[in-house]
């Protein structure tokens, strides 16, 4: 089931890019009704938290990936329509007994929490439900000293 959601999940955001980096002017039009003047300080402000957190773990260079991160998301290519802050909590889940062959019959996905939606990169969508997903590893032995 959780390949057929991805697939689902995945053909939607593909969908939704798409329109957009087909007919550019269309981006415009589409994000008239998704303004939010916070989104571009609140990213910032997560880099910025993101850094912090590097540089209690002892990464040497958080200084440096700090900078570039912000540079990189206050220079993206804004050229595809975004859902802004998408991860598993935003993802609706509703299935039926029976689909093939399977507990399921039917499955239904919605996309909630569209607060930050407006133009960004194309892969900032699955960049950011990457990101949701937790490491298997704990934070331990991913910032522990390699000898």
């Amino acid at each position: 089931m959780a390949s057929k959601l991805g697939s689902i999940v995945g053909h939607f955001l593909a969908s939704m890019h798409d329109i957009c980096l087909s007919s550019p002017e269309s981006l415009d039009t589409l994000v008239t009704g998704f303004k939010n003047d916070d989104a571009e300080r609140l990213m910032e402000g997560t880099i910025n938290h993101a850094v912090m957190s590097m540089k209690d773990a002892e990464v040497l260079d958080y200084e440096i990936l700090g900078d570039l991160a912000l540079d990189h998301w206050k220079t993206r290519t804004k050229s595809a329509f975004s859902q802004g802050d998408l991860w598993f909590g935003a993802l609706l889940v509703q299935g039926s007994r029976g689909y093939q062959n399977s507990p399921v019959d039917a499955i239904s996905i919605g996309i909630c929490d569209w607060e930050f939606a407006g133009p960004n990169h194309p892969v900032a969508d699955i960049a950011q439900l990457g990101a949701s997903v937790p490491s298997k590893y704990p934070r331990e032995k991913l910032t522990r000293d390699v000898d």
